[in-house]
Formats: C-alpha cells, structure tokens, sequence
C-alpha cells in the first residue's frame, strides 16, 4: 500500500480526531488552535485558553481573534489565514504576535495549515504558535538587540524583514 494511502485510511478509522489534538496539551509552551473558513475558533487548547483570558475551550468556540487581540493584529491573523485557505498551503516558521505570560504581546514562531473535510475541501486552519526558547536566552549582541528592543515596542508596526534587518547593526571586535 502507498504511503500515503497507508495513511489516510490509518486517520479516517480514528474514532475521535480530537484525540491527536490532545496531544499536543502535553506539550509545554505550545499554543494549538482550529478555525472554520470564517475565521472563528472551533479548538483549542488550554495554553491558548489562558492566554486569551478565558478559562475553558468552550468559552472560545466561535469566538474570532477580535474578540481577543488588538483590531489590527487579528486583521494580520485573518489574511494570514484566509491566504493559507486560498492557496491550500502552509505557512511555517512565521513570526506572529501573541500574548507572552505577562500577558504583553512578544513574537511567536507560528505554523498554520488548512484544514480539510474528508473529501479535501479547505474548511478551515489549524495551527500552531510556540515559545521560542532560543529567543528567551539573552543574547546580549548590541546590533540584534536594537531589532528586537524595537519589534517589542513597536508591536503595532508591520515591519518587514528587510526592514528589521537595516536595524540590526553587527559591531565586528
């Protein structure tokens, strides 16, 4: 049997798709969501819970990222993801902003992929977002530090990459 064959007949005989997702509670510093092709939330999990100030995975169901985040960070969320249902293809190692523990908003390495229904329609995006544990050692590299001090601050400001870099000077002993 093909693989991937192999592997959609193994999925399609799981009794509860949530199980898989259930996994990924385990994880620490991991932030799992489901959204419909509306943009409202249909799972997630209890990191992602907290973090949008809200106790159970019920109170988000068909909730938006409006509801919880800054006008235009949920505006970004959304093209982000109606791109991601457009086109069918993932976006990985995105940067996208979250609520860090101090409920602040910080940079997050974020995937989402689309969802599909059994007969391969896009119906939605599920994804991820995780603490970059990396990022949380201090590295005290005058240059880089000025490009993260600024993304910090200026959470409001969609800057590029290219953008980002110009402010990252390497000073050379």
């Amino acid at each position: 049997m093909r693989p991937i064959r192999l592997l959609k007949e193994f999925f399609s005989r799981i009794a509860d798709p949530q199980a898989v997702w259930m996994i990924l509670e385990q994880l620490s510093g991991v932030f799992y969501f489901v959204k419909d092709d509306q943009g409202r939330l249909m799972a997630a999990n209890a990191a992602t819970c907290l973090r949008c100030g809200v106790k159970e995975e019920r109170d988000l169901i068909g909730a938006s990222d409006a509801d919880f985040l800054p006008a235009d960070i949920a505006r970004a969320y959304l093209a982000a993801d109606k791109k991601v249902m457009r086109t069918g293809n993932p976006l990985t190692n995105r940067l996208e902003l979250f609520y860090d523990e101090e409920k602040k908003l910080d940079w997050f390495p974020t995937a989402k992929l689309p969802q599909r229904d059994r007969r391969g329609k896009v119906i939605g995006v599920i994804g991820v977002a995780r603490r970059d544990e990396k990022r949380m050692m201090h590295h005290d590299i005058p240059g880089v530090m000025a490009a993260v001090k600024f993304a910090r601050v200026h959470t409001h400001v969609m800057a590029s990459a290219a953008e980002m870099a110009g402010l990252a000077v390497f000073q050379c002993p």
